[in-house]
């Protein structure tokens, strides 16, 4: 269970961080384009730092399945297991 929290704090610390908002925005239903304004680089590069972070491959085809916050950490989430 601490590994969950972790990881989903984790992702939400990185995006907030990296975008320049507050954690608070980073909702789990927040649209990553819409709300976030996250474009193609910085999703490209958010999903780099992830593959470092935790030690995982993602596959360029699951990027563009990402929607919303839940989406990126469900697949990193998928991955890890």
């Amino acid at each position: 269970m601490v590994f969950k929290f972790n990881a989903e704090h984790h992702i939400k610390e990185s995006i907030a961080e990296k975008m320049c908002v507050e954690i608070d925005n980073v909702t789990f239903s927040a649209d990553l384009a819409g709300d976030l304004n996250v474009n193609a680089l910085d999703l490209a590069e958010l999903t780099y730092a992830f593959k470092k972070d935790f030690n995982i491959r993602i596959p360029n085809e699951m990027t563009s399945k990402v929607a919303i916050v839940q989406d990126l950490i469900g697949f990193i989430k998928e991955l890890k297991m």
